[in-house]
């Protein structure tokens, strides 16, 4: 007899940001792009005012969501760190098509970014969830 197994809880839960069509912004979120993949849940970000940083991916993200250069993500950053910590931030969650439109609608997408963003061009699968 086969069982069908349920979708694990963790990986209901990152599927539902996909659903949500417009991520509230917090202090300290900031919308960045993906410039580099470091390995070991690192990966390199560049924020709207052009400086680069290192965000951590959580666990909870972990062989459920791959992330490719050039992907926009949300990211909280940490204010005032010293200047020897190298991982800044965490990784949110990842911003797809219809998140990045409806933050263009609301003026919430950062005017650095809309030349890196062609909704024509835009690809539906940047990340696999």
């Amino acid at each position: 007899r086969l069982r069908a197994r349920a979708m694990s809880r963790r990986r209901k839960h990152v599927r539902n940001l996909v659903d949500e069509a417009l991520p509230e912004l917090t202090e300290g979120d900031e919308v960045c792009r993906v410039t580099e993949l470091r390995g070991g849940n690192q990966v390199e970000v560049e924020k709207a005012d052009g400086a680069s940083t290192l965000i951590r991916i959580p666990a909870k993200f972990s062989k459920v969501l791959w992330v490719r250069k050039g992907t926009h993500v949300l990211a909280h950053i940490e204010p005032n760190l010293p200047d020897d910590v190298k991982v800044t931030g965490e990784l949110l969650r990842v911003l797809y098509k219809a998140q990045i439109r409806e933050m263009r609608k609301d003026g919430t997408w950062p005017r650095a970014f809309d030349d890196s963003y062609d909704d024509d061009d835009a690809m539906d699968d940047d990340v696999a969830v």
